[in-house]
């Protein structure tokens, strides 16, 4: 599969990417930037002050927008950058920023496995083509051992 459109949803608290601590920030700006250095069209869902050469969408409370917008096109001159009103909720705020992009197709990676597959979007995509659903989500069997603690924080049984 060729180029695709891939949108990376980050944190909403923290830019991206970190100035100081931040290892799943730092997970989801990389990614984005390896899916630019690929030749995808990236839009990162992230807080307003990030730095990206992807096409970044921020959201901003109600009444905020406009100077959110200023800030940021100050900032990094010259980058892509939307603002919309996000919501009452993360997922809320979310929701509304995905809507906003006019996109029919978005893959949507939560940097939990970070080194997930190009084949793997590239198969999920191409599912979702096939089957004309509302969406579909990759799942992996674990591969971890699950284990169970006691109150002392020791480990009283393996469950997996």
């Amino acid at each position: 599969m060729g180029s695709v459109r891939i949108g990376v949803i980050a944190s909403i608290a923290h830019r991206l990417p970190p100035a100081s601590y931040g290892p799943w920030e730092q997970i989801a700006s990389t990614l984005t930037e390896g899916f630019v250095a690929r030749g995808h069209e990236v839009t990162l869902f992230a807080t307003a002050d990030s730095a990206t050469t992807a096409t970044l969408v921020g959201t901003a409370p109600a009444g905020y927008e406009d100077e959110l917008l200023r800030v940021t096109r100050e900032a990094a001159a010259g980058m892509p950058v939307r603002v919309v009103t996000g919501g009452g909720s993360r997922s809320e705020s979310v929701s509304i920023a995905l809507a906003a992009t006019g996109d029919e197709v978005i893959a949507v990676h939560d940097a939990a496995r970070p080194l997930v597959e190009p084949e793997l979007v590239d198969r999920c995509v191409e599912r979702l083509l096939h089957w004309g659903c509302d969406g579909v989500v990759a799942a992996a069997r674990a591969v971890d051992a699950v284990k169970e603690a006691d109150s002392g924080g020791r480990v009283a049984r393996l469950i997996r």
